[in-house]
Formats: structure tokens, C-alpha cells, sequence
């Protein structure tokens, strides 16, 4: 039996679960008590799926269990304290405005937050700069609005909070050609390694700005349309890798894929549930991972393969090696230098990187890695 638990810090539930994640061999249980296929064997397992169609790809880790969507679910109510402050340069009132608290999901975007309170800054600033698009730094750090708000503090704060990082226990197993993501890797604006980092105290202090936008370093959103169109986009990304082809995205009618945007953006994890299930193939070919660091470095998202070339499931160890090999030697190996975080969790190597992706993939299908020192 595969093991739940869930605590709660005294300080800041929402950064600290503790999460027991199954290892390569206690999901290999859990899929023979649910009959779900086994991992291939050695013999039959291809070396890569450069070949997109036929019997190449593996089968997937079943989700009907209580297990997995209680696991899912406490992920998706993870969320962030922020507090908003207008850049004090920019008051031109007698009077600057109140700052604004929010309790926002890790999986939101900036836009959909700060549509509900630009007004309120807004009438604060200089007539000339009222009609600007209005944009967010951290501690000097232009925040990038399209990747979701946990991303964001992981790659930034991740690791450094006083009240600690979150964790992850799992019992210890025995266990192409790469690309890198342009939007995500344009300018990431992180302090170079060994660099002093943001503080990470909670709630996150975010600067509203109106004047100045850095469009060298961030992009433009002129609407929350713009945010709609860009998920849609990154959305489909994932499912190709996962397919192989357009068609699950493309399968979705036109009011699922309404029903799955509002699900997003109001925080409805049911109707999301609903609607991406069906983006998981009973066969998948590869797995849609991003691996962030906090540095000048890109995003580095390459074709993860679910298994091995000796059937043996896939792991984050297995991951990182291929990601830089100088990091990580030992593409079996458990030990390391760095925290592996996953929605502020700090991920063991063994992990299995075919549950990861089923169970703390962000609403986007993409399963966000941030590496950060010990």
C-alpha cells in the first residue's frame, strides 16, 4: 500500500506539506493491484519514441484511486501569501493607497490577480502613467507573468523561507535530442549562482509598478485573453509530448475547453479534474518537464522518457542526469547537493517521473523542477 500524509506547519501551512511519495517499486504494486499494465520488460522496451505512432509507447499509471486525487488535490490548494505595495516613486496622490493582501494559488497567474485591484493602484499614479500596463518586481526582480505563481517563488525564494521548505518522504528503491523553451528561457532575470537571493519571508512583498515597463525582460499582456490564449498554448506543448501528435487538445469541444480555462482561473479543482483526465493517453510517449534553476541559464525542457531502456521506471535522478550530468553523475543515484523542488515540495531523486507528471503536474500539464543549493 502506497502511503498518504499530510501535516501542517505551525507557521505557514501552505509551504509546508509533508507528502509520502511512492517509489519506483511501490508504484509498480499499485499498478498490479489496480491491473494496470506492468512497466516492459528489457527485451521489449525501444530505446527511445522517435517513432511517434505503433506500439512504442507505455502505458500510464491508472488515476481511479482515492490515492492519487487526494494527493492531486491537496497540490492544487497549495497557495501563496502575497502582499501588493505601490512602488512609493510612483504616488503622485496626497496619500498612498493601502497595499492588498491575497491567499493566491500556486497554479494562478499574476494577470487573473492583479485585474481585481488595478484600479485601486491605478488612481494613485500620474495621469500620464494610469493607462500603463501595470507590471510586478520582486526586490528589483521583474516578475514573468506567464509561468504560474509557484514557479515563480520557487525559482526565486524556493529554499530560503525561515519557516523551511516544504518536504517529501519516500522510502529508498532500488531502482534523444533536447530542446530548450525560448518563452520560458527569454532573459530569466534570476541573481547568478552564488548571488544573494530574495529573503523568501512570507507573505511574498510584490512592487506594483505602472512606469517603465521592461519589455527587454518581460512580456506584454495588454489583456486577461492574452493569459487565456498563452495557457491554451503551453497547454497544448504538454499534451503533444504526452500524444505524440494535436489530437488531445484538439479532442477537447469548445465549451470543455472553456469549462477547463474557468476551472483555472477560479480555482475549481473538480471541473478542472473533469476535463483534463481526458488529456492523460492510456499510452503516453513522453513527459512534459520543465527544469528551472536559479541562474542565467534556459529552462531546459527535453523528451523525458517515462521508462528506461531496462523497463525500469523513469526517476527525477534519472532526469537530472540528462538535464546536466555534471550536477548529476549518477542517473541512479539518491544523493545530491541541491533541493528538488515541485510546488514548493522538496522531491526525493527516486521519485518515479511517471507519478510526478500524473499527480504535480501545475494546471498547465507541465511538471515545473526548480533546483535550488542545500
Amino acid at each position: 500500500t502506497v502511503q498518504f500524509r499530510y501535516t501542517q506547519s505551525s507557521s505557514m501551512s501552505t509551504e509546508n506539506p509533508t507528502v509520502a511519495l511512492p517509489t519506483s517499486a511501490e508504484t509498480r504494486t499499485l499498478s498490479s493491484e489496480l491491473g494496470t499494465p506492468p512497466p516492459p520488460s528489457a527485451a521489449s522496451s525501444p530505446s527511445s519514441f522517435s517513432d511517434t505512432s505503433g506500439p512504442s509507447a507505455f502505458s500510464v499509471l491508472s488515476k481511479e484511486t482515492q490515492l492519487d486525487t487526494q494527493i492531486s488535490r491537496q497540490v492544487w490548494e497549495g497557495a501563496l501569501p502575497l502582499v501588493f505595495r505601490l512602488r512609493r516613486a510612483e504616488v503622485c496622490a496626497l496619500q498612498s493607497p493601502h497595499a492588498v493582501y491575497v491567499m493566491a494559488s500556486r497554479g494562478t497567474y499574476l494577470p487573473l490577480l492583479m485585474a481585481e485591484f488595478r484600479q485601486h493602484f491605478a488612481q494613485a499614479v500620474s495621469p500620464e502613467n494610469r493607462d500603463q500596463e501595470m507590471w510586478v518586481e520582486a526586490e528589483g526582480v521583474p516578475l514573468r507573468w506567464h509561468l504560474p505563481l509557484g514557479v515563480l517563488y520557487d525559482q526565486l525564494c524556493g529554499g530560503t523561507s525561515p519557516i523551511g521548505s516544504a518536504t517529501v518522504s519516500a522510502s529508498t528503491s532500488a531502482a534523444s535530442s533536447g530542446s530548450t523553451d525560448t518563452m520560458a528561457s527569454s532573459s530569466l532575470d534570476i541573481p547568478p549562482a552564488g548571488a544573494t537571493l530574495l529573503s523568501g519571508h512570507l507573505p511574498w512583498e510584490l512592487t506594483v509598478r505602472f512606469a517603465g515597463f521592461p519589455s527587454s525582460r518581460i512580456l506584454h499582456c495588454p489583456s486577461l485573453r492574452t493569459v487565456e490564449q498563452h495557457f491554451m498554448n503551453v497547454l497544448k506543448q504538454a499534451n503533444y509530448i504526452k500524444f505524440g501528435n494535436g489530437s488531445g487538445v484538439n479532442s477537447l469541444t469548445s465549451s470543455q475547453q472553456i469549462q477547463l480555462w474557468q476551472a483555472v482561473s477560479k480555482g475549481d479543482f473538480d471541473s478542472y479534474l473533469e476535463v483534463n483526465d481526458r488529456l492523460w493517453p492510456s499510452q503516453v510517449k513522453h513527459l512534459p518537464i520543465r527544469v528551472l534553476r536559479r541562474n542565467s541559464l534556459p529552462t531546459v525542457q527535453l523528451p523525458f522518457e517515462p521508462y528506461r531502456v531496462d523497463g525500469q521506471e523513469n526517476t527525477v535522478a534519472g532526469a537530472l542526469h540528462l538535464v546536466d550530468s555534471a550536477l548529476f553523475p549518477d542517473p541512479c543515484a539518491c544523493g545530491s547537493d541541491w533541493n528538488v523542488l515541485v510546488h514548493g515540495i522538496a522531491i526525493p531523486l527516486e521519485t518515479p517521473l511517471l507519478w510526478l507528471c500524473r499527480n504535480l503536474s501545475y494546471p498547465d500539464n507541465f511538471v515545473y523542477i526548480v533546483l535550488c543549493h542545500q
